[in-house]
């Protein structure tokens, strides 16, 4: 059975008395999924900094920017294998 359709699968099915069907879907987080969520904000942000604002991050983190250059191209690697990631997380479950 594929995880994707157990994913969007609604668990909570209820008729309520004015005759609206409401559904929910229950997910889980686990500690994996947390920290990909974090990890892949962190990447956004990263893109959203190298491609827009580059110059205000070199002008505000100047120690920073030196040892953490926000080049355009890392930060695409950078969100590509975070991608990669979160695909191979949706898989395992």
């Amino acid at each position: 059975m594929n995880n994707w359709t157990n994913i969007q699968r609604p668990r909570n099915i209820t008729l309520r008395s004015n005759g609206v069907l409401s559904f929910s879907l229950i997910m889980e987080f686990t500690i994996e999924k947390l920290l990909w969520s974090l990890i892949f904000a962190d990447s956004i942000v990263s893109n959203v900094l190298a491609w827009f604002f580059p110059q205000w991050y070199k002008k505000k983190f100047k120690t920073l920017s030196k040892l953490f250059p926000a080049s355009k191209g890392w930060c695409i690697w950078y969100l590509a294998i975070v991608l990669w990631l979160g695909y191979a997380l949706l898989r395992i479950d």
